[in-house]
Parts: structure tokens; sequence; C-alpha cells
């Protein structure tokens, strides 16, 4: 009797520890958290690991074109428009013949720097270096992890696949905000075509 007990037991506890090992967190949270109890030489090593894939200049770099870039064109701007705040606007034939009071209705146009095309070029650089930035956050990343015991294979892509989600997702956005903003600008001068654009803009 006591050996039939002692394998039903046996048996029990084999099919806990499959039922285990087949869980999604049950019994594994203790694993997963000691992973990132780093010891002294751990941290030593990540540390060192990760200063050899940092570069000060490449960080000046970003950190120059993500924060100063649109303020420092902002000073080239106002130094070659200096005196410009808003200039006459020249009418088209189309709308003088549209329209004999176009240039009353509208006849300045906005020179400040925040209203100029090299804003716009200014601030996509800057957007681009901070995606940038957050790029090679993720390769110090991987390398921390690489270094506490995760395969290097296994993350020698996630960099890239990241690279492209972020940037791929950027254009899209930017894509959609051009979009609106020149079908904007089309209903203000063409209202009655409204639902078209908005046919459009869906």
């Amino acid at each position: 009797m006591g050996k039939y007990q002692a394998v039903k037991d046996s048996a029990l506890a084999g099919k806990v520890t499959s039922a285990v090992a087949s869980s999604a967190l049950a019994g594994k949270i203790t694993s997963i958290c000691q992973v990132f109890v780093l010891s002294r030489d751990d941290l030593h090593q990540i540390l060192t690991n990760v200063s050899e894939v940092i570069h000060a200049f490449d960080l000046f770099v970003l950190f120059m074109f993500g924060w100063m870039f649109v303020p420092a064109m902002g000073v080239v701007y106002t130094v070659l428009n200096e005196g410009k705040g808003k200039i006459k606007r020249v009418a088209s034939r189309a709308e003088l013949k549209k329209n004999t009071s176009a240039v009353d209705e509208q006849d300045e146009i906005d020179c400040s720097y925040e209203s100029s095309y090299i804003y716009q070029f200014a601030v996509h650089v800057s957007q681009m270096a901070k995606l940038a930035l957050l790029v090679y956050l993720c390769d110090i990343v991987v390398v921390a992890l690489a270094t506490i015991g995760y395969k290097a294979e296994e993350w020698g892509n996630v960099s890239n696949l990241f690279a492209k989600v972020l940037y791929t997702s950027w254009i899209a956005a930017r894509i959609q905000s051009f979009k609106t903003h020149f079908l904007s600008r089309f209903m203000r001068k063409c209202p009655e075509e409204c639902d078209k654009v908005l046919m459009v803009n869906r």
C-alpha cells in the first residue's frame, strides 16, 4: 500500500512539474527576477561593454542636431531676414480673375522663422536625430542584455527592427501631417470643394 502511494505521489508530482513548466508565469517570476539581480562583477562588465559601444562624438552629434539645430537655424534665418516680419503678398492671375480683392483680403505673408520652410527642414532633422538617439539607446540595452546572459544572436536584429519600426512610423505620421496641411490650405482657398477634400482625407 505504501509503495502504491509513493508511486501515486511521484506521478502527481510529475504532472505538477509538467504543468508548471508549460505555464505562462506560475513558478517563473522568481527565475525571471533573478536574471536582473546583478552582482558587482556583472555591473562592471556591463559598464565595460557599454563603454566600448558608446562614442562621445556620436552622442555629441546627435545632441547638436536633436536639440541645437532648430535654434541655430533660427539665428541664421533671423540674421539673413532681419527686419522682414511680414511682406506684401502678390496675388496670382487666377486669384485676380476670380476675385479682384484677393490682395486686399490677404495682403501680407508671415515671414517669421516658425512659418518658413527652413524651420520645417530644421524640425525634421531634429526629429530624425532624436529618433537616432533612441536607436542608439536600444543598442546599449541590447549590449547590456547580452552581457548578463542573454544570447547575442537572439538580440542581434532587435536594434535594426526597432529602427525600422520607429522610422517607418515617423514617416507615416509626417506624410499624414503634410496631407492634412495641404488639404487644409486647399479648403481655405476653395471652400466649395470641401466635400471632395474630406473624402480624400479619409
